[in-house]
């Protein structure tokens, strides 16, 4: 049995959908029920879980053997992942394939990718098997962070400069974890995942372009003032600066680098821009649209 936390997550639900279509028994595990839509599928139970509640967990991890964990940003990820990994011992699972994030370091100025590397290495020493998985920059980060500048400006907006990001398909994500939990010869190995180009925002705007048939273009703006945006939107104040954090590596080069990891352990290369784009146009077209 494998359970898969943040199941109706970005990259989450596309893995349960495709161990689903591998005929895997999953439980795919969700903090709401009410949010289960289109985790009804064959192969798949839904079970309610919170990491932030250790006591619900012991259910959900019986007869597991293996689990991809995954959560949401959250300043509190390390104790959330440390409750899941000692109750996973506990509970006798004998493989994690744990999401983490490229740049995962424990000096690292960034809080997101200094508190990764913290709970990569309290994995490393529970004694259970490990793999942690480092993708890029999401592209579906189109679908939401950047979807109302693009909509009511046509303009995508970051402090980026030009720098270049291997940004990844959230489904080529989900590609890599499936073979991972699903084959051997993975335990104590480290993924750093992109996708098959580094793209500057200005490339990105190029293609939306182009997809979209729209004039879009791209406004790299000052780190304070995109702090400032991100905040009115909404965004968690640790958070945006985060953000405004990771903006600032990618502007020095930190995110340009490409893997081979996706085709490596997949057998099949990632998703290029452009394709990620024209398989998602409805969502851009009908919300520009709006």
């Amino acid at each position: 049995m494998i359970l898969v936390t943040g199941a109706n997550g970005t990259t989450g639900r596309e893995l349960v959908k495709l161990l689903s279509s591998m005929k895997i028994p999953t439980r795919a595990m969700i903090r709401d029920k009410s949010r289960a839509a289109g985790l009804d599928l064959p192969y798949i139970e839904v079970v309610c879980a919170d990491l932030s509640k250790p006591e619900t967990l012991n259910e959900v991890l019986e007869g597991v053997e293996r689990a991809y964990l995954v959560s949401t940003a959250d300043p509190q990820i390390v104790r959330l992942h440390k409750n899941f990994i000692e109750a996973a011992k506990k509970a006798g699972v004998k493989h994690i394939v744990r999401h983490s994030a490229m740049g995962a370091d424990l000096g690292s100025t960034v809080s997101l990718t200094r508190n990764h590397a913290a709970c990569e290495r309290i994995l490393e020493e529970s004694g259970i098997g490990w793999t942690h998985i480092r993708p890029a920059f999401f592209m579906q980060n189109f679908l939401n962070m950047f979807l109302p500048g693009i909509c009511e400006e046509g303009c995508l907006k970051a402090p980026l400069g030009d720098g270049r990001i291997g940004m990844i398909d959230a489904r080529d994500i989900a590609r890599v974890a499936a073979n991972v939990l699903t084959t051997g010869g993975h335990n104590g190995k480290i993924y750093e995942l992109t996708g098959p180009e580094a793209l500057s925002f200005y490339d990105c705007a190029a293609a939306l372009s182009r997809v979209m048939d729209l004039d879009i273009s791209y406004v790299n703006v000052k780190p304070e003032e995109a702090l400032r945006d991100m905040i009115e939107g909404g965004l968690p104040q640790w958070l945006a600066s985060d953000m405004v954090g990771l903006y600032g590596m990618f502007r020095r080069g930190a995110g340009e680098r490409l893997t081979t990891a996706v085709p490596d352990i997949t057998g099949r290369g990632g998703y290029p821009f452009e394709d990620f784009l024209r398989d998602y146009a409805e969502s851009f077209v009908c919300k520009v649209a709006a």
